[in-house]
């Protein structure tokens, strides 16, 4: 056989198949012929939401574990859209983007492929043009400087056990809105897999690193965080009030020295007490701060602390030097014998501070009340829905044109809590008696402080919402525990320039040796709290948040509940050399509860 004979069978031999390959490829009446595609990039393809300008790649391919494979830009003809959020293989040019590792494919063909766990072919689904057979396919990525495979004139293999038939007039890139499953949902619905923990992400795994990377269409846990970072602070002012405390009549006035301001008689006037006191808003502040055990944010753990400034209430009179006003400040005589040793009835009576030409002298009252609490808590979402259509947005939650994230996420909370709270009144009097033939000069105080330390195990719920920007946060817990009650009595008097009784004694008016000491015990509690907060994102991890509070606690004990105006007065420094009779001030525990609301506003941060 001459050499062109040869040379024309062998080009014959070759071109046949072909020519019956396009032929049956042009025949209306068999379907097309199968041809495996070999991929330059397989994975998740989603929208690029970290993308900058104009000129960014509209999408980003996803490997398993999350993170970005390359960018994708879809070449003339070929639509996309209907296959976010699906498993793709792409072919087409590859380029480099300054500045950024990732390559970025201009893609001429997309074909959505099936799960690598899954080697058995899927059933056909009909689509435009022809068969598509869904089968898994080699990841493999090509390097920004490779040159890319000539895919459209490869012969065809088999891969993974399956093959891709190739669709559409002329074996072209088939990637129409028709084209491949699609896992967005129908607006207003929520996402496929709600259920906490489940779902459908078979291959999208979120881990610490998919922040801010994490495209969340790829993955619906990170759409079910709703945060853009697993740590969190936030420092809020607050302005609170709390209950006050009641304090008995502890200064008056009166017209004469008949009536020198004893209580029930006419023309008393109360200077100060009777009244409840340290009841007003004051500032305060509260830090808050936690971390994410988990980037599904399923788990999480987290604390505070906040504290009120003291509120303080003070009060002082003053005579001048001839004892004009008249002062006084008022007991109940329990009992005392007068001045010629007879007894003295029990009634009304009051102490002397200023008197015309008596004694001269001032009195001041000084109180002021403390609130403090921290706490740390372990918290678990027990149920999520997300909102976010046609993809979910949660790493750029204020961007409306990519849809309007939203969702609701309940969780239960559980940890151990501690407040703190103290009180204290204390009176002091300077005298200056203005009777040649008993002089002196006194300083006398009487001192009440209290202190209630509660510790405990803290249980409730929280509740998170978002809609675009806005956040709302609902969160009810109650701690039970153990409260560690303390009062402090203490009385002191000071003579001095007197004609014998100089020296310093123990006891005062009301803080007397009969109830002088420290008390101590612990008692049950309850301590219900109630927080509720509306947030703006004025970023994507900054937001501004405002709301209010409500704590309430069963059982505390108050300073002011702890003064007792009966009173012994042979127990009185000095007034007599040997005191007898019933021991009155007696210290008695007297317990109310307490409660503290107001409004904070602050700034929280992501990160």
């Amino acid at each position: 056989m001459s050499r062109s004979l040869l040379f024309a069978a062998l080009l014959s031999s070759l071109l046949g198949p072909w020519s019956i390959a396009r032929a049956e490829e042009t025949s209306e009446d068999r379907p097309p012929k199968s041809v495996s595609w070999r991929y330059d990039a397989v994975g998740r393809l989603v929208r690029n939401h970290q993308g900058q300008g104009k000129d960014s790649p509209p999408y980003v391919l996803l490997d398993k574990t999350g993170k970005p494979r390359c960018y994708i830009t879809p070449g003339e003809g070929v639509d996309v859209r209907s296959l976010v959020n699906a498993r793709v293989g792409v072919r087409g040019s590859v380029k480099a983007i300054a500045g950024d590792p990732l390559p970025h494919i201009v893609a001429r063909g997309v074909r959505p492929v099936a799960d690598p766990a899954s080697t058995a072919a899927k059933p056909p689904d009909n689509m435009a043009g022809g068969q598509v057979e869904l089968a898994a396919a080699t990841e493999e990525l090509v390097s920004p400087t490779a040159e890319p495979r000539n895919t459209m004139t490869s012969a065809p293999e088999e891969i993974d056990g399956g093959t891709i038939v190739e669709g559409g007039a002329g074996g072209g890139a088939m990637a129409g809105p028709n084209v491949g499953p699609q896992f967005h949902d129908e607006p207003g619905s929520f996402g496929q897999g709600d259920d906490l923990g489940h779902g459908d992400c078979e291959e999208g795994r979120c881990d610490h690193d998919c922040c801010p990377a994490r495209p969340c269409g790829a993955c619906i846990e990170c759409c079910r965080a709703n945060d853009p970072g697993m740590w969190w602070v936030r420092a809020e002012y607050l302005a609170w009030a709390t209950k006050g405390m009641y304090i008995p009549a502890l200064v008056t006035t009166g017209p004469n020295a008949q009536n020198p301001g004893i209580l029930g008689e006419p023309g008393t006037e109360i200077l100060f007490g009777d009244q409840t006191i340290n009841n007003e808003i004051r500032s305060g502040g509260r830090i808050s701060f936690g971390n994410w055990l988990d980037c599904s944010q399923t788990w999480g753990v987290g604390g505070e602390y906040f504290a009120l400034e003291d509120e303080r209430t003070n009060f002082f009179a003053e005579s001048d030097v001839n004892g004009v006003p008249t002062i006084s400040r008022p007991f109940f005589t329990v009992f005392g014998f007068n001045a010629d040793g007879t007894p003295k009835p029990a009634g009304e009576n009051a102490e002397l501070v200023a008197l015309d030409d008596v004694i001269a002298g001032s009195v001041e009252v000084e109180t002021s009340t403390a609130f403090q609490g921290a706490g740390g808590y372990l918290r678990y979402n027990i149920c999520c829905k997300n909102m976010c259509w046609p993809a979910c947005c949660c790493c750029d939650p204020c961007n409306a044109s990519r849809g309007t994230p939203g969702g609701l996420r309940v969780g239960l909370i559980g940890g151990y809590r501690f407040y703190k709270l103290r009180d204290s009144v204390s009176i002091t009097e300077d005298l200056r008696s203005l009777l040649t033939e008993e002089p002196g000069e006194f300083l006398i105080n009487d001192r009440f402080s209290t202190s209630n330390k509660f510790d405990g195990a803290e249980i409730g719920f929280v509740v998170d919402a978002r809609r675009a920007c806005w956040t709302a946060e609902l969160m009810g817990r109650i701690a039970i525990g153990g409260n560690k009650q303390r009062v402090r009595i203490n009385g002191s008097t000071v003579i001095t320039n007197s004609l014998a009784d100089d020296g310093e004694y123990v006891g005062g008016l009301l803080a007397l040796p009969t109830n002088i000491g420290n008390y101590n015990r612990s008692t049950f509690a309850v301590i219900p709290q109630l927080n509720a907060n509306l947030g703006y994102n004025i970023t994507r991890r900054l937001k501004v948040v405002c709301g209010y509070t409500l704590i309430y606690w069963s059982s505390v004990v108050r300073a002011g509940d702890q003064i007792s105006l009966d009173v012994n007065e042979t127990f009185i420094p000095r007034a007599f050399d040997m005191p007898e009779g019933p021991e009155r001030p007696a210290f008695a525990w007297r317990n109310s509860d307490f409660w503290a609301h107001g409004v904070n506003v602050g700034l929280d941060f992501r990160f």
